[in-house]
């Protein structure tokens, strides 16, 4: 599945296991209640898709997009184990985001995006150095 377009596709209450997705284009695409898991997804892009209910299980999003990402409100997208290194998430409202068990690292984004954002207490010193913040020990 590595390259595939999935440009404006629509999942509900799908299942993507052990699909190798590098470069796999989802850009506007719905995905409502779906689950990735075991998924290497380097250079994913997610531009201007959709997520309500959404997990990822151990899945690599090295270099991936997730620009202008829509997340539906009170709900809540799960990362867990996951590799969010180099990610751009530029115009993406990351309330109801939880990553505090995923490995991240050199984020593009905006500060106002970044409210809700759920974190780990051992994450926070390398986010807020995206912001121009040392943290001294």
């Amino acid at each position: 599945m590595a390259n595939t377009d999935f440009k404006m596709a629509k999942f509900g209450s799908c299942q993507f296991t052990d699909c190798r997705l590098l470069g796999a284009d989802f850009t506007q695409t719905t995905l409502i209640a779906t689950t990735f898991k075991n998924c290497p997804a380097q250079m994913i892009n997610f531009s201007e898709a959709y997520f309500q209910k959404c997990q990822f299980q151990t899945c690599d999003f090295t270099d991936a997009l997730f620009l202008n990402v829509t997340t539906r409100l009170r709900t809540k997208v799960q990362f867990d184990d996951c590799q969010l290194q180099r990610v751009d998430l530029l115009d993406t409202k990351l309330k109801g985001w939880d990553v505090s068990r995923s490995t991240l690292g050199e984020w593009h984004l905006s500060a106002q995006d970044i409210g809700g954002l759920v974190i780990a207490p051992w994450q926070a010193a390398n986010l807020i150095s995206l912001f121009g913040v040392q943290v001294k020990a």
